[in-house]
């Protein structure tokens, strides 16, 4: 019975292990521009008419000598930006934050919702090896890249970014 009870909490503990999504280092990786990354206009008022903006979320605003940053939610159909905004320089935004849920912004990422999750392998590539499913999430000190997939096709695309 001793027997019976580890075997079965051997299988547990590697079901778990392997149920956790792994993080796979690209040092080239970055949220923005690059093979992997997304591909925004370079200042705020051009994101702003990316679509019809279904609404904006504050969630938190911080005071500096001088200036304040505010950290938001942009809202479009099938797609939320994080950024952070600058009151001193208005046209210029970071990104901390994407979540593509619609092939309708196939134009800024590499992967489109309803992609084949061995094509956006490719895009990765030989990091992706062994992850056929693409569970793990890519990326390296300037942010990374999670995708959530069913049947085979990619459902949502996610980016956290590094904004300092």
């Amino acid at each position: 019975m001793l027997r019976f009870i580890s075997i079965l909490v051997a299988i547990l503990v590697s079901a778990i292990a392997r149920a956790e999504p792994q993080s796979t280092y690209i040092a080239e990786f970055s949220c923005i521009g690059g093979p992997l990354g997304l591909r925004l206009p370079d200042q705020l008022p051009a994101v702003m008419k990316l679509g019809p903006v279904t609404r904006v979320e504050v969630l938190d605003v911080e005071k500096w000598e001088g200036y304040t940053t505010t950290r938001k939610y942009i809202y479009f159909s099938g797609l939320t930006l994080g950024v952070i905004t600058f009151s001193n320089n208005p046209k210029k935004y970071m990104v901390s934050f994407a979540e593509i849920t619609s092939a309708q912004w196939s134009h800024i990422a590499p992967f489109q919702v309803g992609e084949l999750v061995t094509t956006a392998n490719r895009k990765i590539g030989p990091s992706a090896n062994g992850d056929p499913h693409l569970k793990a999430s890519y990326g390296s000190e300037a942010g990374d890249l999670s995708i959530d997939s069913s049947e085979g096709r990619i459902g949502k695309v996610t980016y956290a970014c590094y904004t300092g």
